[in-house]
């Protein structure tokens, strides 16, 4: 190809860098630009991108590739039914890229990620992330990242979505407000479906940082839940403790504190009955839904570690959301304190039956 192209025999002593920048030496400059934008782009451009990006006409752009093609230095492919564009070889693109200034490879960045968000964002967004952030642009690279992200999730495909929002986040201007908070949020449930648990727990605790008090209770709720999840029973244990700190609770110290604890909450569950008048979630006060929340949280995940201390917060939450009269919470807790009797209360199964009864007839009419 060199001999062709040039009407000369390199020479043996010529390294093969050498040889390239010699051959890339002779280019026009509209092609060495063309092969500089198929360079910057690392993976197959589609070629009415690359003509666009080029900024030449049509005709002359036409030209150059051909030129291209026959030197060898630029293969055809195809995308979906397009044409695409790829330097032949690797170093090929990496010599071409060895005569740019980093000021010329920005601008190249740009320019490429300019053509595709005016195309089809969705279509390039692999590419589209990667040019935004090479441009300098990190928050329209978050954006890209974030809402691949959101696809990658709708596909059920969550680690994927994980590693897209772990992207998203750490390219991402730094922000306090609610964007950054919201990013956090979403980072952490979508690493806790992937299996990540402790990943997501501690996502959650940093999201619980700049939070409202009601997101940060529920953030602090849900990586102490993650937290015994991932198997990290004593920080997990330290992280319901200091939750419940801030609501004015606390773990029983002993196993005799919880069981008179215990005692003391199903005897009032027997003195008072099921019965409680139904208040829209809207009109309760908010601090109370939070503690039945969190206090029903503590119950679930006592379960795994410590059951008189699961089956006192349980009946806890249950006592409390009868008193409130919010009817989802109300069924919530009936169906722990269901679970918990047929497996732990000795097996008492009428008792059970007549509190799933009562849970699905709430869930029925509220």
């Amino acid at each position: 190809r060199y001999a062709l192209f040039k009407g000369e025999v390199p020479s043996l002593k010529l390294h093969a860098h050498a040889l390239v920048d010699s051959f890339l030496g002779e280019l026009d400059e509209p092609s060495l630009h063309i092969l500089q934008v198929l360079a910057i782009g690392a993976d197959p451009i589609l070629r009415s991108v690359c003509e666009q990006a080029s900024m030449l006409e049509r005709g002359d752009f036409n030209r150059q590739v051909s030129t291209l093609i026959v030197a060898g230095l630029v293969t055809v492919g195809e995308q979906l039914g397009e044409d695409t564009l790829t330097p032949s070889r690797p170093h090929i693109g990496e010599r071409a890229l060895v005569m740019l200034d980093n000021a010329q490879r920005v601008q190249l960045h740009r320019q490429l990620a300019t053509v595709m968000v005016s195309r089809d964002p969705d279509r390039n967004s692999g590419q589209l992330l990667r040019h935004r952030g090479e441009s300098g642009d990190h928050a329209g690279a978050a954006t890209i990242a974030r809402r691949a992200a959101m696809r990658s999730l709708q596909q059920l495909a969550f680690q994927r979505a994980a590693e897209l929002f772990t992207l998203a986040s750490s390219i991402a201007p730094a922000e306090q407000g609610q964007r950054d908070h919201d990013l956090l949020r979403m980072m952490a449930e979508t690493l806790g479906l992937a299996g990540w648990a402790n990943e997501a727990a501690n996502v959650y605790l940093e999201a619980a940082r700049n939070a409202p008090l009601s997101e940060s209770l529920y953030m602090r709720q849900r990586a102490a839940e993650f937290l015994i999840r991932g198997g990290s029973i004593s920080e997990g244990l330290q992280s319901i403790q200091e939750l419940l700190t801030l609501i004015g609770e606390r773990i029983a110290p002993s196993p005799r504190h919880a069981i008179v604890s215990l005692l003391r909450q199903r005897l009032w569950l027997t003195l008072r009955g099921l019965r409680f008048k139904a208040v829209d979630e809207t009109q309760a006060v908010p601090r109370d839904l939070r503690k039945i929340d969190v206090m029903w949280s503590t119950g679930v995940q006592l379960v795994l570690v410590d059951n008189l201390s699961a089956a006192d917060f349980i009946n806890r939450s249950l006592n409390l959301a009868l008193k409130v009269g919010e009817p989802r919470r109300v069924a919530r807790s009936l169906c722990m304190v269901a679970v918990n009797t047929a497996g732990v209360e000795l097996g008492d199964m009428p008792r059970t039956r007549r509190l799933m009864a009562e849970a699905s007839q709430i869930a029925e009419h509220h």
